[in-house]
């Protein structure tokens, strides 16, 4: 898999704050999603894959913006849509799942 179609950040409830990326291999025209996730709510960090796919950078960037996840070996780890004095509140009670970034190439349920 060598092309990283998009990295959507999701908040699991009870299983923690992740990431789901979904890939294809553009030899084959395969797909796949991959899950990761962190229990930690507090502080949340996950490794970057910024230095095996450069639109990765921005993707994560978002995820942080949004969700608060942090990643680990990101070069630029900073806010690109809200201000930096932001803090991340979640007011979605009831809500089971709250993505962001919905991947359109994607066409299996999460």
């Amino acid at each position: 898999m060598d092309f990283l179609e998009c990295l959507t950040g999701v908040d699991w409830q009870e299983e923690g704050l992740g990431v789901v990326y979904n890939l294809e291999s553009t030899e084959t025209g395969k797909r796949t999603c991959l899950k990761t996730a962190t229990t930690d709510r507090e502080n949340p960090l996950l490794p970057s894959v910024s230095d095996l796919w450069d639109i990765a950078n921005i993707y994560e960037r978002e995820v942080f913006d949004f969700f608060g996840i942090k990643f680990t070996g990101h070069p630029d780890m900073r806010r690109i849509f809200l201000r930096e004095d932001w803090v991340r509140l979640f007011l979605f009670a009831g809500c089971q799942c709250f993505v962001l970034n919905v991947c359109h190439a994607c066409s299996s349920s999460l």
